[in-house]
């Protein structure tokens, strides 16, 4: 019985030890927003419209818009059926006089001016410490100089709708979005920005809800959110415009205002149906069009002027690396645990050796981990999903233990034999195993006339690895087609500096457009590892002689085609650049976030949903460490 009960305290204890605290941010307490200025009796907030701008009143409570504190420090009301947070103009925070009306703008995680602490009763912005709210003739300013009455929370009445960790109005936010043009005389570059009616040389804010996929613009002296919609009607090619957003939530899939931007970093823009948006170039410049895949390349629009390449800016790329860390468990925090700095992970790996830590044959489980059949999930082959395994086995378990995982629960999917791995991949992330499912759509088609399916390959498998891999960044180089070309690029490998790591993508039959196939590459101070993959009926001697470290041009060409098994048609290599530090991890953690609880493995494998949002140390959580670590 001692037995029993020392076990079960002992499992208790280890289970505590791996468990993350976390405290939902689920609370909502909206409700009118009573304040007291200059001692009078509480009177209640509420949005006011003029001068073609939404401003911050003080009145009678009667008829007041709710209002919520939400888990991001952002004060929101209801008005016309939409959440509008208190603002600043811009004005103010660039040295433009010392006060300004409050206004009500769209909820976004990235305006530091939405930010608003609350302490003794009184309102301050996290980021601007030095300005104070101010009632002055019944509308509320924001000043840096004492000027009217101060306005503090009426906390008799409003301590719950305080004190409650309200979950956020949404994950929104503001980003710019940009174009190239390039001179076909100078070649010069040039960048624009799309306006809500066309393209201008200054940036315009457009507003991302990454939940759905919307693209939204605002239009403040009716407080109205506008979508950018699909709608093809029947035809290859159609001009788009900005409609009134969906009030109902539609079916995602046929969802007109949904744009999927899964692939859009050096890619495409793709609506539910797999078109793609475009800006126009010519007599109507700047205008947004739709236009099918085919059409695209019937036009030759891939190859002119940067077609369908869209640039956002740092904090719509900060959260959607975010996204794919959530989806992959691979974020670095939950709930209420410290973030540390990661290792430099080329030092390691420059010191890497197979021999050692029973590598070897945690490489062999994974490189035969399959039944023969080339099956894909999307993009992802069992060659692929195999150089995934064995790449972040070497990127975030090796720096920090150089010993070799123990089991066949592998980091993406489980190992054995005469098995699928994409079954278990399925299980495990589905969210991730769905995202990469759409780059299908993506793979197949031409977006020009004659484009070689092995680029188009390359393309889909860039995209795929800044997915599946996002705590690095990844650079794809330029493809070659003949032997000589080969030769130069594989010598670029000898050439690496210790510690590079690459995908090889090959292109292994010169009697079909396309037969894939990629295999993991590090370069270490004793040669280059070339790892085979998705491979049947090999000894685990042959394969130990296989991944040793080698030194010359012939060696290497020889493992690319796996011992002259096939033939190498085309090359091309995807290389491991810089760590992308990550954090938004600890402040948009996703209950339950505890992932697979291991390596510092963290996230809800699901997307973004503001039910699922957590509090920052049982209290609300402070974006301004992100905005200065952008």
């Amino acid at each position: 019985m001692k037995i029993i009960l020392f076990l079960t305290l002992l499992i208790a204890t280890l289970y505590a030890q791996n468990s993350v605290v976390q405290k939902r941010a689920n609370v909502i307490q909206d409700s009118r927003l009573l304040v007291q200025t200059h001692g009078e009796k509480p009177r209640c907030l509420s949005p006011v419209s003029f001068d073609d701008d939404i401003f911050l009143r003080v009145q009678e409570c009667k008829g007041a818009s709710i209002a919520r504190y939400d888990i991001f420090k952002r004060i929101a009301f209801k008005y016309k059926n939409e959440w509008l947070c208190l603002s600043l103009r811009e004005g103010l925070t660039k040295g433009r006089g010392d006060k300004d009306h409050l206004v009500l703008r769209p909820c976004v995680l990235n305006d530091d001016t939405q930010w608003f602490d609350i302490k003794n009763n009184e309102f301050s912005l996290s980021k601007y410490p030095n300005i104070k709210l101010f009632e002055f003739n019944n509308l509320i300013l924001a000043s840096k100089v004492n000027f009217g009455n101060k306005v503090k929370i009426f906390k008799p009445i409003m301590k719950e709708w305080l004190e409650s960790l309200a979950p956020p109005i949404n994950y929104d936010i503001k980003t710019s979005i940009a174009f190239n043009t390039i001179n076909p005389q100078t070649r010069a570059i040039k960048t624009f920005f799309i306006h809500p009616n066309g393209a201008g040389r200054n940036s315009y804010d457009f507003f991302y809800d990454p939940t759905k996929g919307y693209l939204k613009t605002y239009n403040p002296s009716n407080a109205h959110f506008y979508c950018l919609m699909s709608n093809l009607d029947n035809k290859t090619s159609s001009s788009i415009s900005w409609t009134n957003c969906p009030q109902i939530n539609l079916p995602p899939s046929s969802d007109p205002y949904t744009w999927n931007f899964d692939i859009s970093v050096n890619s495409f823009i793709l609506d539910v149906n797999g078109n793609i948006l475009d800006v126009a170039r010519g007599s109507d410049f700047g205008k947004l069009f739709i236009t099918t895949k085919k059409e695209f390349a019937k036009q030759g629009l891939h190859t002119s002027d940067f077609s369908g390449i869209f640039i956002f800016n740092r904090y719509f790329n900060s959260l959607r690396n975010f996204i794919a860390r959530n989806i992959s468990f691979q974020n670095d925090t939950c709930g209420n645990e410290k973030r540390f700095k990661r290792d430099i992970i080329n030092d390691s790996l420059a010191n890497f050796d197979p021999l050692k830590g029973g590598w070897r044959r945690k490489f062999f489980d994974i490189s035969t981990s399959t039944d023969g059949n080339n099956a894909f999930n999307g993009i992802c082959g069992y060659c692929l999903l195999h150089t995934y395994e064995i790449l972040a086995l070497l990127t975030e378990v090796f720096p920090r233990n150089d010993q070799a995982p123990i089991g066949n629960m592998g980091y993406f999917f489980n190992y054995g034999l005469n098995t699928n791995p994409l079954e278990s991949f399925r299980l495990r992330f589905p969210t991730l195993s769905n995202t990469l499912l759409f780059s299908l759509n993506y793979w197949g088609d031409s977006f020009y006339t004659n484009e070689p399916l092995y680029l188009r390959a390359s393309r889909a498998v860039e995209s795929a690895t800044r997915i599946t891999l996002p705590r690095r960044s990844w650079e794809i180089g330029n493809p070659v087609f003949s032997r000589d070309l080969v030769a130069e690029r594989i010598q670029d490998l000898l050439d690496a500096p210790a510690g590079s790591v690459f995908i090889a993508l090959l292109n292994t039959n010169p009697n079909v457009a396309f037969d894939g196939h990629a295999m993991p590459i590090i370069r270490t101070n004793q040669g280059v590892i070339i790892i085979p993959t998705n491979i049947r009926n090999i000894s685990f001697t042959d394969y130990a002689d296989f991944i040793r470290p080698v030194n010359t041009i012939e060696e290497i060409m020889l493992r690319l085609s796996t011992n002259n098994s096939y033939e190498v048609t085309a090359l091309n290599f995807i290389q491991m650049q810089g760590p992308i530090e990550d954090t938004l991890s600890s402040l948009l953690s996703q209950n339950n976030c505890s992932g697979e609880g291991s390596d510092g493995r963290r996230g809800n494998g699901l997307n973004l949903n503001t039910r699922n949002a957590n509090s920052c140390n049982a209290a609300r959580c402070s974006l301004m460490e992100w905005e200065d670590s952008l």
